[in-house]
């Protein structure tokens, strides 16, 4: 997190010197603004677990590419839930609406030994005792493949906004090794959706997101499968 900052650092000093953006077209179709690329750091979160994520994109007239990492804190285990996206996209040309094919690659890691007590006893004074019921290693690889639409929206001659929606059909592998039973391993197809909006104030991007997969409904960890939300600041150059 500390080397995020100190890009995020770099990244406004560079651009409080230039003063300018330089001009390109915009991957509206995934929701990036004008400008070569974006790099932004913010909030995540999902039902029973919150953190940080920090996100970099770069773009060109026809593609882009999109980098995304997340560690989030979840009481009920003692590890962080650690997502790491990257996306592809390509502009499809002749259609009026931008829409763009899109494909990528998730994988989630975490250990799943949990917490569940900490008490002392009259017995031991000046003992806590912790009680944790003992997982194992958690993976899980996800491959999303559709198409993205989305439009930039100009508000005078500072100002952008970037809405989107991006539904996907998604391959999923999961595999999970519990300290005391046997490996497990299963695989599946389902339905994904992301959706958003950037909105940009000359160097400055806000972005805001939604994202959900439909596989199973509780992963090979017990964890239930709920939306992810993102809510990240910072700049493009």
């Amino acid at each position: 997190m500390k080397i995020c900052l100190r890009l995020l650092s770099v990244s406004f000093s560079v651009l409080a010197l230039s003063g300018v953006v330089r001009p390109a077209h915009a991957q509206e179709c995934v929701g990036l603004p004008g400008g070569r690329g974006i790099l932004s750091v913010g909030l995540e979160g999902t039902d029973g677990a919150t953190g940080s994520g920090v996100a970099f994109a770069y773009q060109t007239p026809r593609a882009s590419v999109q980098l995304q990492h997340r560690a989030l804190d979840d009481f009920t285990v003692v590890d962080d839930l650690r997502t790491t996206d990257v996306q592809a996209s390509v502009g499809l040309p002749g259609v009026r609406l931008p829409v763009c094919v899109t494909a990528g690659v998730q994988r989630t890691a975490y250990d799943d030994t949990r917490h569940e007590s900490t008490e002392w006893t009259g017995q031991e004074p000046g003992r806590l005792i912790e009680r944790h019921r003992i997982g194992g290693p958690y993976r899980r690889q996800r491959v999303p493949v559709g198409v993205s639409m989305g439009r930039e929206f100009r508000v005078g001659s500072r100002v952008s906004l970037v809405p989107f929606i991006a539904p996907a059909v998604v391959f999923e592998r999961e595999t999970y090794r519990p300290e005391t039973g046997p490996a497990q391993t299963r695989s599946a197809w389902g339905l994904g959706a992301s959706g958003g909006v950037a909105a940009s104030l000359d160097w400055f991007v806000l972005r805001a997101s939604l994202s959900h997969t439909a596989t199973h409904e509780y992963a090979l960890s017990s964890k239930h499968n709920h939306p992810t939300i993102a809510l990240h600041a910072g700049v493009r150059f």
